[in-house]
């Protein structure tokens, strides 16, 4: 064999070894994904947690039996395919055969059926609308569970449950479920939880036995900001690849910064001016509530007298809200259903609305006897009472500020004084959902592909569950029963149109505004974004960035490791050729 054959061949084997053992260094650094927030999950305890950041961190830990596509079309999650009878009775869920509990334990049906059963059983307000009409879950075999409803159900390819694990949550009692913390779940989901360390970051890390593949990166951190201003600079200076909320006010500013893009997307939610509607004398020794039966109310009375919210909502300006605060960014509210799910939402005719008119506001309530007997500037009722009444603000959210600013100026002008009081997601969330012990607030509602949830969430039993207004309407209640038994959407249609005319006329919320969802990400390290629409990058109904996002084949990591391992490469071959030439006789 000639000489150069050999140094040849020899130099080939040595640079492939030498590429496998460079490739090897550079496996060993994590890849990971950095998003940035202002908020956190209120808990990791599925039956109390309300947060948007809690449900992107079930979305990635766990999975539910159908999931939810690009287009909102239901797709395979723990099931991998399923059908229906021809009367619409009985679902039967065909699950997937290799899943596996991220402690290891393998995921069968009955996983489903201790799920199922425990929110129906012990009537989990949290989701237990999802399964109202389930009459019964069987299990054949492992793979198979069959669910048999009471009526045609049209929601049983939306059932947004996260399925837990038997072996675990059998030793949690559901009595003490309000105060149980969850400190480490455990799901199915493409991603395990790690750690999380309150007010800095939250650990996730790749889930290597994931039945629906790996996900090409190794980590997600999301990091935990004070502000605003601070994410956004990270995002600039590469701290973090992703915010999933970017302020209106520097939007702009940031679609000019190189390497970073930014994208306006329609949201399925809203944000809203919420009232403590919580009529006691509709729910006090109420045998169909019996949960609230002895329970009162600890907002203002005043409020019950619908003719002051409406008086309120015609005390809001919800354009200039948009203009001002949103920059632009958004579409004054009004039915319940956003326009996000366009078939679903009630487009009330502009003469229908409740028209910002602070003269008609006044009249209304001077024509329902509150007037300002004492030339305060604060109108009384009839006994005296004044129309003043705490305003809770969030402190994570500066669009609420600006907009609480604005309607509290727009009440002094009819005589409505707000107490204003700003603070953050956790104690708000105590106030309002835990003990209803508040008059008005601004907060914001996220929602599922199909309506049912947020019109679910103003039904008389949500009360101190998902309820932050404390509504109660039995007709309201009695249409949403039917809605979701219709199987004709337009007919389904319809009766929703009738629910979210009925809730705007009672205006129990003054919905401000659809915003859109505002985010950015860094162009320079990773590809495989993926834009859904709603929503965006991140905190959107599927996965698609997470489960496809891959670094750059010109990203710095791969450049710095691969152009290394060549130059030492290279040096290696020359004094190798070099050394074979001068030591060889052959």
């Amino acid at each position: 064999m000639r000489k150069d054959v050999v140094i040849w061949i020899f130099a080939l084997f040595f640079c492939a070894a030498f590429s496998t053992a460079t490739h090897e260094i550079r496996s060993q650094q994590p890849v990971t994904l950095r998003v940035g927030w202002t908020g956190e999950p209120d808990s990791m305890n599925p039956f109390v947690a309300v947060s948007t950041e809690y449900y992107e961190i079930m979305l990635l830990t766990h999975n539910i039996l159908i999931e939810f596509g690009r287009k909102l079309e239901p797709i395979p999650g723990l099931a991998e395919k399923w059908e229906s009878s021809p009367d619409g009775l009985v679902w039967t869920y065909h699950l997937v055969k290799n899943a596996k509990w991220h402690d290891g334990q393998p995921f069968t049906s009955k996983d489903v059926k201790f799920t199922l059963e425990y929110v129906i059983d012990n009537q989990m307000e949290m989701f237990s609308d999802y399964v109202s009409h389930v009459i019964s879950v069987d299990t054949p075999d492992e793979y198979t569970v069959v669910l048999t409803t009471d009526t045609p159900t049209a929601t049983m390819e939306a059932i947004w449950i996260p399925i837990l694990p038997e072996h675990i949550w059998k030793n949690i009692d559901p009595k003490s479920i309000q105060t149980y913390e969850e400190t480490h779940p455990i799901g199915t989901g493409p991603f395990k939880f790690v750690e999380w360390k309150k007010g800095e970051y939250l650990k996730l890390a790749a889930n290597d036995d994931y039945f629906g593949g790996r996900p090409a990166i190794d980590e997600v951190i999301f990091v935990h900001y004070a502000n605003s201003d601070v994410m956004i600079q990270a995002l600039k200076l590469g701290e973090i690849d992703v915010v999933s909320t970017v302020p209106p006010t520097m939007f702009e500013d940031l679609s000019k910064t190189p390497n970073i893009k930014t994208l306006s997307s329609p949201q399925i939610g809203f944000d809203e001016l919420g009232i403590n509607a919580w009529d006691t004398s509709l729910t006090k020794n109420n045998p169909d509530l019996p949960d609230l039966a002895d329970i009162e109310s600890q907002g203002n009375p005043l409020l019950l007298d619908k003719r002051i919210r409406i008086a309120m909502s015609h005390a809001i300006d919800r354009q200039k809200i948009v203009d001002i605060v949103l920059l632009g960014h958004g579409t004054p509210g009004s039915s319940l259903v956003s326009p996000g799910t366009p078939f679903w939402h009630l487009d009330l005719p502009q003469e229908q609305q409740y028209e910002f008119n602070l003269e008609k506001a006044r009249k209304i309530l001077e024509d329902a006897g509150y007037m300002d007997r004492n030339g305060d500037g604060i109108r009384e009722s009839k006994d005296g009472k004044k129309l003043e009444f705490r305003f809770y603000l969030r402190s994570e959210d500066a669009n609420s500020v600006k907009a609480g600013q604005m309607i509290e100026g727009w009440f002094k002008e009819i005589g409505i004084k707000l107490d204003s009081e700003v603070m953050d997601d956790s104690t708000l969330g105590d106030r309002v959902m835990d003990n209803g012990n508040f008059d008005l607030f601004i907060w914001g509602w996220g929602g599922d592909p199909d309506p049912s949830f947020i019109l679910s969430v103003v039904t008389c039993p949500q009360i101190l569950s998902w309820s932050d207004c404390n509504y109660c309407n039995s007709r309201y209640d009695e249409l949403f029963r039917q809605q979701s038994t219709i199987l004709d959407r337009n007919e389904r249609q319809k009766m929703i149109f009738d629910m979210q005319r009925m809730f705007y006329e009672d205006s129990p919320y003054i919905i401000l505004y659809y915003n859109l969802s505002l985010q950015a990400y860094r162009t320079d390290k990773f590809e495989g974004w993926v834009e859904d629409q709603p929503v965006g990058v991140v905190m959107a109904y599927n996965r698609g960035t997470y489960m496809n996002l891959h670094l750059k084949g010109t990203g710095e990591e791969k450049k710095t490791g691969v152009g290394m391992g060549s130059v030492l490469a290279g040096f290696t071959l020359l004094w190798l050729i070099g050394w074979l030439r001068r030591n060889t006789s052959w």
